[in-house]
């Protein structure tokens, strides 16, 4: 941010940090001051922050829909998972950021549960539910 003798504040570089109300007060010493209120949004294209990839229990038998969470708000998301390689893009109206990484899904390892709430949806749209208490020997890597 600058400001010079003329009156005028240059913001360049403007990111989400310098969002906010900014006051602009005229005063000669004489009279009341002029104020002036402006109110700052930022609007930017999103941007992907370094994530470490949770894993989930999932039984492959087919293509599964990834369910995420996310907060920002309006936001594209898509998350696609072929060949192993799974990309999670996100865009909005100024822009786009993607990354890939390696997603192996397998039958949970030796001790754990498969979650009695987990759901796949096949390519015929049968909803198929994990199954509660069964044990599996396989390697589960994300």
């Amino acid at each position: 941010m600058k400001y010079d003798s003329t009156g005028t504040l240059t913001i360049s570089r403007a990111d989400a940090s310098l969002k906010g109300s900014y006051n602009c007060i005229a005063d000669n010493g004489f009279g009341t001051a002029i104020r002036k209120t402006i109110n700052l949004s930022i609007q930017d294209a999103p941007r992907l922050q370094p994530f470490h990839f949770l894993i989930w229990y999932l039984l492959v038998k087919s293509h599964y829909s990834l369910w995420c969470k996310w907060v920002s708000k309006p936001m594209t998301f898509q998350m696609d998972n072929k060949k192993h390689e799974t990309t999670l893009a996100v865009e909005n109206n100024f822009g786009k950021d993607e990354t890939s990484f390696p997603l192996v899904i397998k039958a949970p390892p030796h001790g754990f549960y498969i979650p009695h709430d987990v759901k796949k949806t096949s390519e015929e749209d049968k909803p198929v539910h994990g199954l509660r208490g069964r044990r599996s020997s396989d390697q589960c890597r994300g």
